[in-house]
């Protein structure tokens, strides 16, 4: 019989999502491993509680109310209360039933009027409402407006239907199947639109407990009389299977209310009596509910932000969902590539994916009111064992983020489905099909960021705490940032009196939410960001992107451009064809990121084109200087030097050129854009040699290899040169003088720099040790080389250094041989000529070679092993390398010293028999080499400690613009450092020349460092353990001058590249790099960038936003 069955109901199919779940529970059930991204039930166990009170209820066997359990009907009240702020619920328009879906589809069924329904939705909606007797109206959405609906969207629907009165609207919010959430804006817009248009709605509110930032806000905040709220546990509370719904009726919808209460009353009679009292103890214990939501929230947004960046890395568009555990994504970009492989619908292609992969998605397409060759499908992220990631977050906390890597260890089947191969048959991933139709290479992501970042991001506890303390708002317990804490407080960006749209601007880039605060999550998204290659892009895009929907319309990009200085100077024509080229013709057309970055790129090209048309009233093809001049002051100022800048009119009128022509125009635009490309263009020319000069005929020739380089451009850049200096010739130092520091240094080229001396920290750590070796012996002969060469030139110094220090102010007659220093370098002079001054030089070069080369490699090695990953070393770790070089030397240069002091000090003494090295030793024996050897301690470890610090402080405050330390600024730095380091541990030197010197008849001796201290204060007071500083200060002074000067002129000259870093100071660098990163201690990871990102966008882009209020709106 074929006429039991309502003819429009005749085809009428099972829910598609179920049928499917089923179908892929035989497959499992066959022995398959499967994927399941298809059915959408929460992976979480039930609250404890509420399933003991289940058990505890079992026996409750009576009908219960239709509307529901009073009690049950209060704590609904309550609850809501607390989540929605909503204080006016009444329990008497609260309706329960057995499951949210029952109650929708009796909305439908006694509804008088037409029902409408947004595509993509819920894939029963538009079933209901035909088995409801309707046939509902589908309004479109688009990926472009982020699956959601505007005010305009519903304008232009009302307007070009036929509709009844009454409308019921279907709007799901949180929404299955994309993940989007409506913001309070945008709510409040739509409000005022169902208004007008007599729409009342049924807001389906079933994931709104588990939106990922806790700021799920209802439409019935702002049309709370045309507004029914439907909701219930099955998603927020893990208890689908419980069946467990209900409605909330404004008093205005009370007919409704009555209505399905009587529609329930002769279909279901009420909902499971057991059901509804353990619903009432779950919906009283307020706090375990929050802690459960915030635990299963954060876990669904991990997981979702994971196959979110998966899929968008390999270009798959989609939209980042922000609650439940839905992604939509569209293969369209592949559309053409499938078509090849004869799969020409989203079904099809979900079918290939399941045969192929063992993956399954469910199919856009009709089930979800899309096109059928539409390549949407829904991802439901839920494949995982819920209960042991709860477990795990709940004993992490709340007050700890999850780990990067806790999808693959917590939620494995979904780490695995999406990224890796399966082991059971080998057969292609998801992914891997994808890149296998339209190869693109997949960037490897984690939770919450993709990870192509050449900056090191902060560390999550560190940013919380840093987070904390500039936040100003608390709300239901959670801190949240206001725009000013962000802009102002933290960033320091805009000062007190800013101009307010900018500051909104900037700080609606990082408030996502768009709600006006900033949570922590929001905080940390935005110094992922930062860390991105191509920050100041996408910092660019989301200022322009007002509602955060991933897609820029010309009304937002119009509105932004018209509030920049640079359009109030010269305005820029927006009905041009430049803008319907990239909007379309009636500016309707809405670009995504990618096609964005080119439209900035172009713009400003764009807009200086405008301008000179403007200036040339006569359609002559040129303007006059003067407009030239203030076409390039206004519009292209961030590419000028003070010299161009002055110099304009100057190079326009010296070429001969009394109207600047287009091709000039664009030629002197295009030769400032490109410098870089020039410097290149002069390094190929004169093969990397920085210093030669190159005429204007050999720098064409070699243009001819770079075709962006034109004749013209070579023509303007010699004659720019040209006013500096006349010789026909230029430099490469010429062409940096011609490019403005200030906004070439992009964060881009901060993090390339960085991320070169990352990767040259790595290889060092990463070297052979056959490797470090080498570079020890490298340094080792260049330190030997150098310190013979400082000793040599110092030793006079040194010498009467140390016969000023063992003369001794004792009872003895003719103890004072010298009056001072001056005094015995004569005495020397005249009774032992002037070989005299350099008696002891052999031993001391002997000694001061690998003592040297002992105490410079010891502090260059020790420096390496500690100085951090982002090539910085604290003060600490300075001194204690040196210190450590100090040490070092001690142990083999001790018996040297000794040696050197008794020849020294050997020709005061007349008659004895001539004193050699070897009687010395002689005589001392190997211990007695040792003696004083404490002294030496506590004379070279401070000394070095406080050397080497001081020496590469003052080296890098000595240095150029560009961070280049010629060999002036070494020899100065190293003889200043030299100076406090010589004379601070002097008394400690003293000392050790009193130990180790023999004391002669009738002198004092000593015994020990103690003793020693004693009797030079008992017999010579406190200045003598001073004696003798001007000269160690004198001869210590230069003679590091000239050994650290040596060293370093050698290691430049003969430079061997072993894998680790150049001496600082070798090379230029740009210190505009270093001026841009915050030095400000509490900005990390990201936001050391965020300063050099906010700045770049003006120098870049020409994105020039007004800092400050106008007198008028002060």
């Amino acid at each position: 019989m074929t006429d039991l069955v309502r003819t429009d109901l005749a085809e009428y199919a099972p829910a598609s999502n179920l049928l499917f779940n089923e179908h892929i529970r035989d497959l499992i059930q066959s022995g398959r491993k499967i994927y399941h991204f298809a059915f959408g039930q929460s992976p979480f166990p039930v609250v404890e509680s509420a399933v003991q009170a289940l058990k505890d209820h079992a026996g409750e066997n009576a009908y219960l109310p239709v509307a529901g359990l009073k009690q049950l009907r209060q704590a609904i009240c309550d609850f809501h209360q607390k989540y929605d702020g909503f204080d006016d619920l009444d329990p008497e328009e609260i309706v329960v039933g057995p499951g949210s879906k029952e109650l929708i589809y009796l909305v439908m069924h006694v509804f008088n009027g037409d029902v409408l329904v947004i595509s993509p939705s819920w894939t029963t909606y538009k079933p209901q409402a035909r088995l409801a007797h309707h046939e509902p109206f589908v309004i479109e959405t688009g990926l472009e407006d982020a699956w959601k609906i505007s005010p305009k969207i519903i304008d232009d629907f009302v307007n070009k239907n036929q509709l009844k009165k009454n409308r019921l609207l279907i709007l799901n919010n949180p929404d299955n199947p994309t993940g989007t959430c409506y913001t309070a804006t945008e709510l409040q817009e739509l409000s005022n639109t169902f208004r007008k248009h007599n729409i009342i709605v049924l807001s389906d509110e079933i994931y709104s407990r588990i939106r990922y930032d806790q700021k799920h806000v209802s439409l019935a905040k702002f049309y709370p009389e045309g507004t029914i709220i439907s909701t219930g546990l099955s998603k927020w509370a893990s208890a689908g299977g419980w069946r467990l719904g209900y409605h909330m009726y404004p008093k205005q919808l009370s007919d409704l209310r009555r209505a399905v209460r009587s529609a329930a009353s002769h279909t279901y009679t009420s909902a499971p009596s057991p059901v509804q009292y353990a619903a009432t103890e779950m919906f009283q214990n307020l706090d375990l509910c929050d802690s459960y939501i915030k635990h299963c929230s954060r876990i669904l947004d991990a997981v979702g932000s994971y196959c979110y960046w998966e899929l968008t890395s390999v270009g798959v568009k989609a939209v980042k969902p922000t609650a439940g555990y839905y992604i939509f994504p569209d293969f369209e970009v592949i559309k053409e590539n499938l078509k090849r492989r004869g799969i020409k619908t989203c079904e099809e292609m979900c079918k290939a994916i399941l045969d192929e992969c063992g993956v399954a998605v469910m199919a856009g397409g009709p089930a979800f009111l899309r096109p059928v060759d539409e390549l949407t499908t829904r991802l439901c992220y839920v494949p995982f064992d819920g209960g042991n990631a709860l477990s795990y977050s709940r004993s992490l906390g709340m007050d700890k983020d999850l780990p990067e890597n806790f999808v693959k260890d917590y939620c494995t089947p979904v780490y695995d489905g999406i990224q890796r191969d399966m082991a059971a048959n080998g057969k292609d991933h998801l992914l891997e099909i994808v890149s296998k139709v339209w190869p693109i290479k997949t960037a490897q992501c984690e939770v919450k960021h993709r990870k192509v970042e050449v900056f090191k991001r902060a560390d999550q506890d560190q940013l919380k705490e840093i987070f904390s303390q500039y936040a100003s708002v608390v709300e239901d317990g959670e801190q949240y940032m206001t725009y000013g804490d962000l802009i102002q407080r933290y960033l320091g960006f805009l000062g007190e009196n800013c101009d307010e749209y900018t500051l909104k601007l900037f700080a609606s880039s990082v408030d996502t939410s768009r709600d006006g605060k900033i949570s922590f999550t929001e905080f940390q998204a935005f110094e992922a960001l930062l860390c991105l290659p191509d920050a100041m892009y996408a910092l660019a895009f989301q200022v322009f992107d007002r509602n955060g929907n991933g897609y820029l319309s010309c009304s937002e990009f119009e509105d932004i451009i018209k509030h920049t200085t640079l359009n109030r100077e010269i305005p820029f024509n927006f009905n041009s064809e430049f803008i319907s080229l990239h909007f379309g013709k009636d500016k309707q057309r809405k670009i995504t990121y990618s096609e964005f970055t080119q439209l900035i790129h172009d713009f400003h090209e764009e807009h200086a084109l405008q301008a000179f048309r403007r200036r040339d009233k006569g359609d002559t093809g040129s303007i006059n200087p003067k407009d030239f001049e203030e076409i390039m002051c206004k519009l292209k100022s961030y590419l000028l030097t003070p010299f161009v800048k002055e110099n304009l009119v100057t190079v326009a009128v010296g070429g001969g050129h009394r109207q600047i022509s287009y091709a000039y125009f664009t030629a002197f635009v295009s030769l400032l854009n490109n410098l870089e490309l020039v410097q290149k263009l002069y390094l190929a020319c004169t093969r990397r040699d920085k210093t030669m000069e190159v005429t204007k005929e050999e720098m064409m020739y070699q243009a001819q290899e770079f075709s962006q380089i034109t004749p013209l451009e070579i023509d303007i850049l010699f004659q720019l040169i040209g006013l500096k200096h006349q010789t026909g010739r230029i430099k490469y130092e010429d062409i940096t003088d011609l490019t403005p520091a200030e906004g070439r240094e992009t964060p881009y080229s901060i993090q390339m720099q960085i991320a070169q001396e990352k990767l040259a920290l790595e290889q060092g750590t990463e070297r052979t040790f056959a490797l470090e070796v080498l570079e020890s012996v490298y340094r080792f002969a260049l330190g030997s080389i150098a310190g013979a060469t400082g000793a040599t030139a110092v030793y006079p110094i040194d010498l009467v250094k140390t016969r000023m220090q063992n003369q001794r102010s004792g009872p003895m007659v003719g103890e004072l041989m010298y009056k001072n220093s001056w005094d015995c370098f004569k005495k020397v002079i005249r009774h032992e000529g002037v070989l005299g001054l350099y008696r002891g030089l052999g031993p001391q070069l002997v000694g001061v070679c690998p003592e040297k080369a002992i105490k410079l490699t010891m502090n260059d090695l020790m420096r390496d092993k500690l100085t951090r990953k982002d090539g910085s070393i604290p003060l600490w770790a300075e001194m204690v390398a040196g210190g450590t070089a100090g040490a070092s030397q001690v142990m083999f240069t001790n018996p040297l010293e000794i040696v050197k002091i008794r020849l020294q000090v050997a020709g005061e003494v007349h008659g004895k028999s001539k004193v050699s090295a070897f009687t010395v030793i002689k005589e001392l024996g190997f211990m007695g080499l040792y003696k004083g050897s404490r002294a030496c301690f506590l004379r070279d470890i401070p000394f070095s400690a406080i050397y080497f610090p001081a020496y590469a402080n003052v080296k890098k405050a000595l240095a150029d613009e560009n961070g280049y330390n010629s060999w002036g600024t070494l020899l100065l730095s190293a003889t200043i450092a030299g100076m406090p380091a010589a004379a601070i541990p002097t008394p400690a030197d003293v000392i050790k020349t009193r130990l180790q010197v023999a004391a002669r008849t009738g002198q004092t001796s000593y015994n020990g460092v103690i003793d020693c201290v004693r009797k030079i204060y008992r017999e010579e007071g406190g200045w003598a353990f001073w004696k003798g500083t001007p000269a160690r200060v004198f001869r210590s002074s230069p003679q590091f001058g000239v050994t650290l000067l040596t060293y370093e002129v050698l290691q430049r000259l003969f430079y061997v590249d072993f894998g680790g870093r150049r001496p600082e100071g070798s090379e230029p660098q740009s210190t505009q790099l270093e001026k841009q990163l915050s030095r400000n201690p509490d900005h990390i990871g990201g936001y050391r960038l965020a300063l050099a990102t906010f700045n770049g966008m003006e120098s870049k882009f020409g994105l020039c936003l007004p800092k400050f209020k106008s007198s008028m709106q002060t």
